[in-house]
């Protein structure tokens, strides 16, 4: 059994004219604690019917507060487990979190950089990096930590550890679940951005008689918010390093293109949308290391159902508008936003999140089912292989999410793969018996809704043409990243993979049915190993978990050119990693899903 508990607090502070009340909860489960507040401004002559009502709306709050968390036994709570331990120092009286959001609403400036928030370079981030002066930047935002840092239920020195610099990797690892925002707001400093200058303003104009636009990555093109005169042109002879963009027109139509001189635009690479009643285009190019924001009012309004072709020839993206007014002939494109041409990395991207219909669920196991949503006709995004969006919903007054990979909807059907056109998503999705979010999406019917953010990943399918043999290690719905690489592999070329697959029970193997098809489909080329860790009396099969006498025998066939492919739970994932260690396998042949 896994301890759990929920502590409760409520403080008033009474002013001249408000009475001031602050609820402070803190969870705890296994070793993990978790802490939240809200606070309320009431008038002095409330009723007292109001003050009844508020607390006992808390109380409700509390109560659905410790099922939030990922359940006991899911990978997110293992993955926590895993991450790096840390332990609670006594603080000094005066410090506890009552007395930190105290200090918070006093009135006191804690940024120490006054009421202006600033854009800070990492140049000047790195500065501030002792006790005496710390700034801490998280998710792309800078704090300044200084007064927090005796605050700080782990202590100063772990604070410490990501002074000077971007610690939202360290944050992820240790206070997942903590609600820093809330906890830091009146220490917020800025936005975290590159080290070039983002204060400069410059026109986005072009010549006339051009109907080009280069949209520069510098920086000193992020913050423009000025008109961009693109006159409507047959002319189109600008060539530049930089992304390009080109649009042109029919009576019917406005077709706006993207494209790389020296690098190629996949489909995979422009994500975007049409809102405000069809007057407004937003977008990002994915680039390697950064995020290139687009931002357009357009001159006139568009039908709200978008369409995008990928050019494979000249490797360029072309997104088709439909004028709201046909045979109307735009004398300019739009007006460019304040964000566009912004250039972000892509590790501070925030993600934007679309209302999404389910078109359909399918069962594939007991507790797993197939899930197929459906973005809104005035969106576009083709998730990379190897991806994952999170899903998001509103659950006992908390906004909580969750990460999927994307799938092919068959692992048997060559095109499957076509069926991700930038509007339909599949995800496979295993319910917890105590997971509030799962158990929620779960619930969900057909026609229901559900927010689905732009993607995230790290993983490049360009990894898998130096390898000829591709080793995968998956415990449970660790599956799910390796399917449509798994698909690719067999359907779109000639290599040769070998999938150990370890689950609790047979009634566990995500399509066990579509993996035996392969391995006669693909016999030679495909290999599965399937091993239960509490197997029934009809399996016949191996027993046990990840074992190094496994992965020895698989990577003894595998000869050599082996790229490993390891996702499951985190403890399941540690030891893999532990074992092909002590295997002699290159780190540089390993990828990770975590």
């Amino acid at each position: 059994m896994v301890s759990a508990a929920c502590i409760c607090s409520i403080t008033y502070f009474k002013t001249n004219k408000f009475l001031i009340w602050i609820c402070h909860i803190q969870i705890t489960i296994a070793t993990e604690v978790s802490l939240f507040y809200d606070h309320r401004i009431l008038p002095l002559n409330c009723p007292a019917a109001k003050v009844i009502s508020l607390y006992k709306k808390q109380h409700h709050l509390i109560s659905k507060m410790s099922s939030l968390f990922p359940a006991a036994n899911s990978p997110q709570r293992h993955s926590a487990q895993a991450a790096t331990k840390r332990s609670k120092v006594s603080l000094q009286p005066g410090h506890s979190l009552m007395d930190w959001i105290r200090l918070t609403k006093s009135g006191v400036d804690l940024r120490g950089t006054g009421p202006r928030l600033l854009e800070v370079t990492l140049e000047e981030l790195n500065k501030h990096n002792k006790p005496e002066d710390s700034w801490i930047a998280l998710k792309g935002y800078v704090y300044n930590v200084t007064r927090y840092c005796n605050y700080h239920p782990g202590g100063q020195a772990e604070l410490m550890k990501g002074a000077g610099k971007d610690a939202t990797n360290i944050f992820n690892k240790v206070h997942r679940w903590v609600n820093f925002e809330s906890m830091l707001q009146a220490c917020l400093v800025g936005r975290l951005v590159e080290n070039t200058s983002f204060s400069s303003k410059k026109q986005l104009s072009l010549p006339p008689h051009s109907n080009t636009l280069s949209l520069n990555l510098a920086s000193d093109l992020a913050t423009s918010s000025t008109q961009l005169l693109v006159n409507v042109s047959d002319s189109n002879t600008e060539v530049s390093d930089k992304v390009i963009m080109t649009w042109n027109q029919s009576n019917t139509d406005v077709h706006v293109t993207w494209s790389m001189n020296g690098t190629s635009l996949s489909k995979y690479d422009l994500v975007c949308n049409i809102h405000d009643a069809g007057r407004l285009f937003q977008g990002e190019i994915y680039l390697e290391n950064e995020v290139l924001m687009i931002g357009l009012e357009l001159k006139e309004q568009v039908k709200k159902e978008i369409s995008v072709t990928h050019n494979s020839l000249n490797n360029s993206i072309m997104v088709t508008l439909e004028k709201f007014a046909a045979d109307k002939k735009w004398s300019i494109l739009g007006s460019a936003m304040q964000s566009h041409c912004q250039s972000i990395p892509r590790s501070l991207h925030n993600h934007r999140y679309y209302l999404s219909h389910l078109i359909s669920k399918t069962a594939i196991t007991h507790d797993t089912c197939l899930y197929h949503f459906k973005l809104p006709d005035s969106c576009y995004m083709c998730v990379p292989v190897g991806y994952h969006v999170y899903l998001q919903a509103d659950i006992g007054e908390i906004c909580i999410s969750r990460p999927y990979t994307i799938v092919v909807p068959d692992l048997c059907n060559v095109n499957s793969e076509l069926l991700l056109d930038g509007r339909n998503l599949f995800m496979m999705i295993k319910a917890y018996n105590d997971g509030a979010f799962t158990s929620n999406v779960k619930n969900l019917r057909e026609g229901d809704t559900l927010s689905i953010s732009t993607y995230e990943g790290t993983f490049s399918i360009s990894m898998l043409s130096l390898y000829q043999n591709v080793l995968m290690l998956c415990g449970g719905t660790g599956f799910t990243p390796m399917i449509r690489i798994l698909h690719y592999c067999l359907h779109k070329s000639k290599k040769t993979v070998q999938l150990a697959f370890y689950n609790k029970t047979v009634e566990d193997i995500l399509w066990m049915d579509k993996l035996s098809t392969l391995c006669m489909q693909f016999s030679g080329r495909f290999s599965i190993r399937h091993v239960l860790s509490q197997p029934g009396k009809e399996w016949n099969g191996e027993k046990g978990r990840i074992a190094l006498a496994h992965l020895q025998d698989m990577l003894n066939a595998c000869q050599d050119n082996v790229l490993v492919l390891v996702c499951g739970p985190m403890p399941f994932t540690e030891q893999a990693l532990r074992y092909l260690s002590e295997l002699g396998v290159n780190s540089n042949s390993i990828f990770t899903f975590t």
